[in-house]
């Protein structure tokens, strides 16, 4: 078969023999070895690697992926096996309404974050997991079920001590004091009657690891940062949460508030001390932009949701983010912090007198 395919590829076209090879793959379906091995020689004659879902029994592929070694494991899965591993007990500690499932758990779990992880279509999954389409498509929401009922174990708000270490840590790299955190919107597209892109906002705040430490995603539609927040349990929180001489960052769509410093606007007629403060803020709130791109680029899927279901939505992109933080906290990035006191800030300042103090500060650094 292998000579066959060789030989048909050879005079043709590189489109045609993707084409030629796809065909050959489909009818070689119930023949796993034999496409295996096509797939294997077209590799080695032609150097690419065909984008063709090979067609595999249950017991094969996730044979194969058990013989994945760490680095292949880590592309397709977008986390360690040893993350892996800790996330089938995690889950499986909070649930057990899988277990007369005709699918193993670690195959729902494989399957889950495979979904998340890439944009192939159900059909595509299904083929190389052996399961229908109608299978994937079940295992997948209800996982992601799962995984936003559990969303509190890992995103919440920091402590006060953990507070301190967040404002330590932003504080020693950019020189804005007295910061726990970062808040922005991040805009998921989903599908939308009539064929017009419609998106949802996330709008999310994190900690200097990038872990998310609040998510909150707004209603279907054009919405901005400034509505979403304005909807969101956040804002009647954060005199609850912060400190008074402590505060998140977030950009100019964001209101100035005691607990939220924002930019100055740029009139035209900056002073040299509030230009070096807007600098300094910038850089310090790139902290949530670089989680949004984690998130988005381990978890593909949120790039574009086949979905107009507001439900399903939320719980598929609040599964994204408890994942993102269930990987950073089995492998997390070593920050070693020593604790310095808080730059000392009057209490009762209201949002602009204090966002002219600490320009008075950065001025200084």
């Amino acid at each position: 078969m292998e000579e066959l395919v060789l030989d048909m590829l050879t005079d043709n076209t590189f489109e045609d023999q993707m084409k030629a090879a796809a065909i050959f793959v489909n009818t070689a379906a119930n023949i796993n070895e034999e496409v295996i091995a096509l797939q294997k020689a077209v590799i080695d004659e032609f150097g690419v690697n065909p984008a063709i879902k090979l067609p595999m029994n249950n017991n094969n592929f996730m044979m194969k992926i058990a013989e994945f070694n760490e680095t292949e494991f880590l592309q397709h899965f977008r986390m360690k096996k040893a993350t892996m591993e800790a996330l089938i007990v995690y889950l499986k500690s909070k649930t057990t309404s899988f277990e007369q499932a005709k699918v193993s758990f670690r195959k729902q779990v494989y399957m889950t974050i495979w979904t998340l992880a890439n944009k192939d279509t159900y059909r595509e999954i299904g083929n190389l997991f052996g399961s229908s389409k109608s299978t994937v498509n079940f295992i997948f929401h209800r996982m992601c079920k799962l995984l936003t009922d559990c969303r509190d174990d890992f995103i919440k708000w920091p402590t006060k001590k953990e507070q301190h270490v967040i404002s330590t840590h932003v504080n020693n790299t950019h020189h804005f004091p007295n910061c726990v955190g970062f808040i922005d919107g991040c805009h998921v597209e989903i599908k939308a009657p009539k064929r017009d892109l419609h998106s949802v906002v996330l709008q999310a705040t994190c900690d200097h690891t990038l872990k998310f430490t609040d998510i909150y995603l707004g209603e279907t539609g054009q919405s901005r940062d400034a509505q979403v927040f304005k909807e969101s349990p956040l804002l009647g929180a954060l005199e609850h949460i912060i400190p008074a001489d402590c505060h998140i960052l977030g950009d100019t769509a964001y209101p100035l508030l005691t607990h939220l410093m924002i930019p100055y606007r740029d009139n035209g007629h900056l002073s040299v001390e509030q230009k070096k403060y807007n600098a300094v803020h910038v850089k310090a709130r790139a902290f949530i932009r670089r989680a949004f791109s984690r998130l988005k680029k381990k978890f593909k899927r949120l790039e574009y949701l086949e979905l107009n279901n507001v439900k399903s939505v939320t719980d598929i992109v609040y599964a994204a983010c408890v994942l993102h933080n269930f990987i950073l906290s089995h492998e997390p990035d070593d920050v070693d912090i020593q604790l310095q006191p808080l730059f000392q800030l009057n209490q009762n300042l209201s949002g602009s007198a204090k966002r002219h103090v600490i320009t008075e500060y950065i001025s200084m650094r």
